[in-house]
């Protein structure tokens, strides 16, 4: 005697093949949906683990999710801006907070510890102007000094990342600001990057004079950019120093420039020079400090 066993016949129109139907949906291989039976383990068809094989449909579905979250990502990426801080908002109220600037050097000074084995760097940054381009006003809360202590500062000088005077920089810092100071610290060279450089002459002015209008009023030049167009080299000393004089004057009348390198020039030869006219106390008189990032601080015209 046959015992008849209950069944629903499943339509096309239900989507599931006609050997099962909704109650017998769990012996279905999960994979490509071939109807097995309650009891197997794995796809007589396609092989598949039902226990542990990720459905086919269900992979593609996750991997155009992937797909799709991969090009929401690229957009934004690609779409970003940094939002940075004007110097001018740098008070006390962001005191602790960490600050991402855009602004140009103005200066950059270097000092090793007392053990020599690491180089602080010590940076004067000023703001730009609403179009780009260097702000060069002095003080205020348009500049701000950015420190780099320790390794910090000697990772900066060996992986050649130094800004030098001109170049334009973005950085993300720690501020520490109170009554009458601010202070950017830098936590990790790779914060700092170059983003371009204007150059020493978009950033300062420099003042054409003689050597012989320098030293007639001196006080009036004093600490200020100069450039002197066309001077004669009277004497090349060992280190550091030249003497030089108005080409037609007297020799007498000369006047010292500091920060060059004398083995590289000799006396009699036609040179331009551009640094800051300073007063040097120890040696009594005044001098021209040329800079060392200034490639144009001694540019030789030759001999006459």
């Amino acid at each position: 005697m046959t015992t008849e066993i209950e069944t629903t016949v499943c339509t096309e129109d239900t989507g599931i093949f006609p050997q099962t139907c909704a109650k017998f949906s769990n012996e279905s291989c999960e994979s490509c949906g071939r109807f097995l039976g309650p009891d197997r383990q794995s796809c007589i068809y396609c092989g598949a683990l039902r226990a542990y094989r990720i459905p086919v449909r269900k992979f593609r579905a996750f991997g155009f999710a992937l797909i799709a979250v991969g090009f929401i990502y690229f957009f934004l990426a690609f779409s970003y801006k940094p939002v940075f801080t004007p110097l001018t908002d740098l008070d006390e109220s962001k005191n602790f907070q960490r600050v991402r600037v855009k602004a140009y050097v103005a200066g950059v000074y270097t000092n090793k510890d007392k053990y020599q084995k690491d180089t602080s760097v010590n940076m004067t940054l000023r703001g730009l102007k609403p179009d780009g381009s260097p702000d060069p006003g002095k003080g205020g809360m348009n500049e701000i000094r950015l420190r780099a202590e320790g390794g910090v500062g000697t990772d900066l000088i060996k992986n050649g990342n130094l800004p030098k005077i001109g170049d334009q920089v973005e950085c993300s810092a720690s501020l520490y600001a109170g009554p009458g100071y601010r202070l950017l610290s830098l936590s990790s060279y790779n914060f700092l990057k170059i983003s371009g450089h204007a150059g020493l002459s978009a950033v300062t002015t420099f003042h054409p004079v003689t050597v012989s209008g320098l030293l007639a009023d001196p006080d009036s030049w004093r600490n200020k950019t100069v450039t002197v167009k066309k001077a004669r080299i009277v004497k090349c000393y060992a280190r550091y120093n030249i003497d030089i004089s108005d080409p037609d004057a007297d020799p007498s009348q000369k006047l010292l420039v500091f920060g060059v390198q004398p083995d590289q020039h000799k006396e009699d030869e036609l040179v331009s020079v551009r640094g800051t006219f300073v007063y040097y106390a120890d040696g009594n008189c005044w001098e021209i400090k040329t800079a060392k990032e200034d490639s144009e601080a001694l540019i030789r015209l030759g001999e006459e």
